[in-house]
């Protein structure tokens, strides 16, 4: 029998309404009397106990909005999501709680994800405290201090506010505030994209290090493909709401099948001789205001046909590793 995965998500689409302003203006008078931003279109994915899956894909392909349905931050329009084998997708706030200590963000900006009213102290204490009421005052201020350590910052500065800190301490802080109720599974929505490169390999190490120590489990959203094949165990490629393939990291940067995956490796700069000739991609990204007719990526993709402009593929099993959804590698025309 095979194993409950850890995470587990089922038909997941997210479609936002398009109620007021300029867009909503043009498209009614166009004809569309109800328009929505189609985010998510049937998202099926799982995520084994103590693994780092990374999902990729150029900007609005929909990676946060699957990080913020997840996480139960905004509400999915159908599908489902289980967490060791329970529903949770419609569960009540309340009904919720127990799983929010179990589950936790790391957001992009940690100029904006942090309160700038309240200290580093309070921004770590606030949530051991909830989670753990019968901690007197002397054990959470323990735990504060041994948070700020973890992160290699000195607990010293617990009174001081985010704004002292720079960019890649504020990134510990938040790494430091998700790490505080003990999680055994954290998103992380692109949070090295504002920072340094030389303190993002800082802040990657110590992701990397927390993972080992506390068997944590990741979903880690990038669009940084040098940073996902030194992070990941497996990686989701989006395209448009939609997966295009899941493998395996080694796997991925090696024998990538899609022709949007491979597009995607060929785009990364490399210093050696084995340098790939970049991939260029036909026209536009299509508007996510209406659903896309086929496959989401068949009009960029050069070995299109009929069946790809008519029918939307279904995921297949290439190998244990891997899974895509193309007709061109079914139909062994690519």
């Amino acid at each position: 029998m095979k194993p409950t995965p850890f995470i587990q998500i089922c038909d997941l689409e997210k479609s936002f309404p398009l109620k007021r302003g300029l867009f909503a203006h043009l498209y009614q008078q166009q004809g569309y009397k109800n328009p929505h931003v189609h985010a998510l279109n049937g998202i099926n994915l799982s995520i084994e106990k103590g693994e780092a899956l990374c999902v990729v894909g150029e900007t609005g392909c929909g990676k946060s909005t699957l990080a913020r349905v997840l996480m139960g931050l905004i509400a999915p329009s159908k599908g489902q999501i289980y967490y060791q084998g329970q529903r949770i997708d419609n569960l009540t706030h309340n009904e919720r709680m127990p799983f929010r200590k179990s589950m936790q963000m790391i957001f992009q900006n940690p100029y904006t994800s942090l309160n700038p009213r309240m200290t580093i102290f309070q921004t770590l204490s606030e949530p051991v405290s909830f989670h753990n009421a019968k901690l007197t005052k002397e054990q959470v201020d323990d735990k504060v201090a041994e948070l700020m350590l973890s992160v290699d910052l000195n607990p010293d500065l617990s009174d001081a506010y985010p704004h002292e800190f720079s960019g890649g301490q504020r990134q510990r802080i938040s790494i430091a505030r998700a790490l505080s109720v003990d999680p055994d599974f954290i998103v992380a929505d692109e949070p090295l994209a504002s920072l340094d490169v030389s303190v993002q390999a800082q802040v990657l190490n110590l992701m990397k290090d927390k993972q080992q120590q506390h068997n944590l489990t990741y979903l880690f959203i990038t669009h940084d493909l040098t940073v996902v094949k030194h992070f990941a165990n497996r990686v989701v490629v989006m395209y448009l709401g939609q997966v295009c393939e899941i493998a395996d990291a080694n796997t991925l940067f090696t024998q990538a099948k899609h022709p949007y995956t491979q597009a995607l490796i060929s785009a990364i700069p490399r210093l050696d001789n084995n340098a790939i000739t970049p991939i260029k991609l036909a026209g536009e990204v299509p508007t996510p205001l209406h659903k896309p007719t086929g496959c989401a990526f068949q009009a960029r993709c050069h070995y299109a046909n009929d069946r790809c402009r008519n029918e939307v593929p279904i995921p297949m099993q290439i190998d244990v590793s891997t899974l895509i959804a193309c007709h061109a590698v079914e139909e062994e025309r690519l």
